[in-house]
């Protein structure tokens, strides 16, 4: 057979059936895909509640407690992510506040009873003190007393026995 040949081949395919299985797989792969994403979304919720929210709730309980003043609460650490490290150092900052609310408040007490001391100290003094003024206003008046009758006799003396009635009339 020499030559060239030439031919046609024609085929004729109904595509319906292969449209339609298309479409069905098409479906399919949505309905697939979203239910995926909706699990995928629901499974990361979990892993970030799991995760995140509830060790930063319990940092967010701990932190109402130590703002009320209770310097004893402590967050328990389950991991050791950046939140495990976060709620580690929020642990590690309450124990030195703790320490250092306890000196202060030693040395509150120690200053409280140096203050009281020293108050109790002041009182004596100032009673002391205050007896002392009575004793030297009395001798003060006692001396000006004395003082006025020894004036008194000197001047007596000096000018004779009519002087004396009156001495005597400005002693009394």
């Amino acid at each position: 057979l020499k030559g060239p040949w030439k031919a046609t081949l024609v085929m004729r395919w109904a595509l319906g059936p292969v449209e339609s299985f298309l479409k069905t797989e098409e479906q399919i792969s949505i309905i697939f895909a979203i239910g995926f994403v909706v699990v995928l979304t629901l499974v990361s919720g979990l892993i970030t509640n799991r995760i995140i929210s509830k060790p930063l709730e319990a940092l967010a309980f701990a932190m109402r407690d130590v703002e009320k003043g209770d310097l004893s609460r402590r967050v328990p650490v389950d991991t050791v992510d950046e939140v495990g490290r976060l709620l580690q150092g929020f642990n590690r900052m309450l124990e030195r506040l703790s320490k250092a609310d306890a000196q202060i408040r030693a040395f509150n007490q120690r200053l409280a009873a140096e203050i009281e001391k020293a108050t109790h100290d002041l009182s004596e003094k100032n009673a002391t003190l205050a007896q002392l003024n009575r004793l030297m206003n009395d001798m003060r008046r006692d001396n000006a007393s004395k003082v006025r009758l020894a004036t008194l006799g000197q001047l007596a003396a000096r000018s004779g026995p009519g002087a004396w009635r009156a001495v005597s009339r400005y002693a009394s």
